[in-house]
């Protein structure tokens, strides 16, 4: 099994109650099998700007290159850094395929 990290740009969208996007910056970890399937996919991100979500919400997550997948987060804050309000980011992890 491989694992493949990238970083990038993209967008968080909720089509749910609240309709939502944001731009983000993130950290993604694919693991693949030996034939190169993806086999799970999970990270981090950052807001852009200062917008602040609830743990265990689904989102869908686009990538730079244009792939997309729904994924669910759990919110931690940067503790090193001391800012009001606070900066958070965001761990997440793919349920599902990145078409």
């Amino acid at each position: 099994m491989t694992v493949r990290i990238s970083r990038g740009k993209g967008k968080i969208l909720d089509t749910g109650p609240r309709p939502f996007e944001a731009d983000i910056d993130y950290r993604l970890h694919e693991e693949m099998d030996v034939r190169g399937a993806l086999q799970g996919w999970w990270g981090e991100f950052t807001f852009e700007e200062s917008i602040t979500l609830e743990d265990g919400e689904d989102f869908t997550m686009v990538l730079d290159d244009k792939r997309k997948g729904t994924c669910s987060i759990a919110r931690r804050i940067n503790k090193a850094v001391r800012l009001v309000p606070p900066r958070y980011f965001y761990f997440f992890r793919g349920a599902g395929e990145l078409k």
